[in-house]
């Protein structure tokens, strides 16, 4: 065991490094963009951690070039829901989104369409030299897709079957072009609806043209594509029992029909108020269906949950970081990873959805302008109690 970590002339007495305190357990994760690859920030990353996501890089609306739409607003924020910040659909990202502004873009035609890899492909450069592996994130998924994706070139609506041909060709692209790096696609993203009574995410564009057939199509091409990588259907705020139940059913329904799925994605964006026994209801009823479980996108916000009716009743100001927040904080983090501790052989990996509370999604989301502290680290890169909490759980 390491006493002591040091990060730009700091001694952080008692620290291990993420992937040695899980080594034993599973893969440790974090998400990435291009300002997390650099710096103290980069050295951080591939001293603590053995996989990495793109926050935004390989999603269609980054990896897809439409000269001719409108450059994207900001990025859509993980399961955005109704009374939470929108953002317009369409073509081709931001320059500050991608982090491609002041580089040559990397651009490359496939079967009619016209990929940006620039960005993406910075990253997977990091990942390779650090020996990195990387999960895919994410092929299929009703936000963060270009508008003009489900169109024509006179911007007629593309049929099931045309737009089923255009996704093989899309997924064909993006996978074979990551295949050295990926370890796992996760293929559908939040098919899974919140509303009571919905099984499916209706409002989808891909759902309002291919009805719940994309689901399979799009894990059976994954696996046509790469037979070796590991497919993923991710989804977030499947500890809420209904939306469970509504995953099960899905889920159920396309393995029994033998479409290939190996794990769930739980996306963990969760809150204080998430028990125990929330999360390992999870666990049991997935692993029941055979499937094994990774957590995708793990922080905990120190306000009240946004999910569902959350969203509208949401602490407008910026709340200080006291010891009751710390605390608090602290106590979750230890809470869950005593779950995840104790069904290890079940979880394949684990990611946290940014690096340090400086880079953070969720400091400015659901409230704009509001500040949040969900992360192990602060965005000094030190550990906070959080930290120590997790370590806790390991040092027994």
């Amino acid at each position: 065991m390491l006493s002591c970590f040091v990060l730009s002339g700091q001694v952080q007495s008692g620290y291990m490094p993420l992937k040695e305190l899980f080594k034993k357990d599973f893969l440790i994760g974090v998400a990435v963009n291009s300002r997390t690859i650099t710096g103290d920030a980069g050295k951080f990353v591939t001293e603590n951690f053995n996989t990495m996501t793109c926050e935004n890089e390989m999603k269609p609306q980054s990896l897809l070039y439409f000269p001719r739409q409108s450059p994207m607003g900001a990025p859509q924020p993980q399961g955005a829901q109704a009374g939470q910040a929108s953002q317009p659909q369409g073509g081709q990202p931001r320059q500050d989104m991608g982090g491609f502004s002041q580089t040559p873009l990397k651009l490359d035609t496939i079967n009619g369409l016209v990929f940006n890899w620039t960005s993406a492909d910075r990253i997977v450069e990091f990942a390779k030299a650090n020996n990195l592996m990387m999960r895919g994130h994410t092929l299929v998924w009703h936000s963060q897709t270009p508008a003009a994706f489900f169109n024509d070139d006179k911007g007629n609506p593309l049929t099931k079957d045309q737009l089923f041909a255009r996704l093989k060709v899309y997924m064909t692209a993006v996978m074979t072009h990551f295949k050295d790096v990926t370890f796992c696609w996760d293929v559908v993203n939040e098919a899974v609806s919140d509303k009571e009574g919905e099984t499916y995410r209706t409002e989808s564009p891909w759902y309002k043209a291919c009805g719940k057939d994309y689901l399979a199509f799009a894990f059976r091409t994954a696996r046509s594509i790469n037979p070796n990588v590991k497919l993923v259907y991710n989804d977030y705020n499947l500890v809420n029992p209904a939306k469970l139940e509504r995953a099960c059913t899905i889920l159920k329904e396309l393995l029994d029909a033998g479409v290939p799925i190996d794990a769930v994605g739980l996306q963990g964006h969760w809150s204080n108020d998430i028990t125990a026994e929330m999360l390992q209801a999870v666990i049991d009823r997935m692993t029941a269906l055979g499937l094994k479980i990774q957590i995708t996108e793990l922080d905990v916000t120190t306000y009240t949950s946004y999910h569902g009716d959350g969203a509208k009743h949401q602490v407008q100001e910026t709340q200080p970081y006291t010891k009751q927040v710390e605390d608090n904080l602290a106590g979750s983090y230890k809470r869950f990873f005593e779950v995840l501790h104790k069904n290890a052989g079940k979880i394949t990996s684990v990611t946290f959805w940014g690096l340090d509370d400086g880079r953070t999604w969720l400091s400015g989301f659901p409230v704009r302008g509001r500040t949040d502290y969900p992360l192990l680290f602060d965005k000094e890169l030190k550990p906070k109690k959080a930290y120590y909490s997790v370590k806790s759980v390991y040092m027994k």
